[in-house]
């Protein structure tokens, strides 16, 4: 599963979930345009047939307060899943944590080179495709479909 489409099944299941339960043409549907997969399209598609306003353009959160609102939740939401993660014993590695995840950290490089040292699989969490990653496995960049 492609990072495109792990977003498209998480909004598409968010949706679902609020759709059910309010009239679709009440609804204004705003959606940062990260290259929309051709299922999800189809959803929001469906979405614009029964009435609901449906934007998708790049760089949304700029543009509309509800964009930079659910921007701001899954930052937070991130934000504590990391704090989990760095917590968590089963990931701490050579007495170093994830840190803040991000492929620039000097902490977040440090612990994954002490991870690929240990010759364990990388955690679910840990991104395969980001250059880092796939460098320090001896391989190729991800082909892009």
């Amino acid at each position: 599963m492609t990072p495109t489409d792990l977003l498209d099944a998480t909004y598409q299941r968010l949706l679902t979930g609020f759709i059910r339960r309010t009239d679709p043409a009440r609804c204004r549907v705003v959606v940062d345009d990260y290259g929309v997969g051709p299922t999800f399209d189809r959803f929001l598609q469906e979405l614009r047939s029964r009435g609901a306003e449906v934007v998708v353009q790049p760089a949304a959160d700029d543009r509309y307060i509800e964009a930079r609102v659910a921007s701001v939740m899954a930052k937070w939401e991130r934000e504590s899943v990391m704090r989990a993660i760095n917590t968590d014993p089963e990931f701490c590695i050579a007495g170093l944590s994830v840190g803040s995840g991000m492929g620039g950290n000097p902490q977040t490089l440090a612990w994954l080179r002490a991870w690929k040292s240990s010759g364990r699989p990388w955690p679910s969490f840990v991104r395969r495709s980001h250059r880092t990653v796939w460098e320090m496995d001896g391989g190729l960049p991800p082909s892009k479909l």
